[in-house]
């Protein structure tokens, strides 16, 4: 009786200890298949955090995402307009911008570029696609510049007078936080964030 205790025992301390090492195995990419992700593209990057924005139809969010990931093989090295994979837990916090702090990979994403929002860089400060006219009916006639380089869609312009649309567009400012663009014969109002 005594014997067939102690074997038992064994055999539970056995499948403990194996249930135990399988728990605390490092993370693999199969481990992720399943596990939510967001596509974004790098903004800026920080000590420990990089900030992304995504995008999904006309609406663009940004994330500050924690480099601290669960995955050893996740990217640690980001630049500006990178675009990648996050994968996390599914929890945002919320704030602006809001923060994905337990994230178990960043991954780059070369395949599948997305386009983002179109925008522009006047003046240091980036100015995004509102996707409605203008509401200033008369306007003094002279410009306040022009678009002159150009990034892809799937990028952020990172210099004055770039878009990520298209050159040749003139604008005037409306206040600190407004801009408009005359693109093919109407002005569209631009927004910083």
């Amino acid at each position: 009786m005594k014997k067939k205790w102690i074997v038992g025992s064994i055999v539970i301390l056995l499948i403990i200890s194996a249930y135990m090492l399988y728990m605390n195995r490092p993370m693999t990419m199969n481990d992720l298949k399943d596990k939510p992700f967001i596509i974004g593209t790098v903004m800026e990057v920080s000590e420990d955090s990089i900030l992304i924005m995504t995008q999904n139809e006309d609406e663009s969010t940004l994330y500050w995402v924690s480099l601290k990931t669960k995955l050893n093989d996740s990217m640690k090295n980001f630049s500006i307009n990178q675009q990648v994979k996050v994968i996390y837990d599914g929890i945002v916090l919320r704030s602006y911008p809001g923060q994905i702090k337990n994230v178990y990979a960043i991954l780059l994403n070369e395949n599948n570029p997305v386009d983002l929002i179109p925008m522009v860089m006047i003046q240091g400060k980036l100015y995004f696609d509102t996707n409605q006219l203008s509401d200033i009916d008369k306007r003094c006639g002279v410009m306040d510049g022009e678009i002159d380089s150009q990034v892809s869609g799937s990028m952020i312009p990172v210099k004055d007078d770039q878009s990520n649309f298209g050159t040749g567009y003139s604008y005037q400012f409306v206040d600190e936080n407004n801009v408009d663009i005359f693109i093919n014969g109407s002005f569209y109002r631009f927004s910083a964030k």
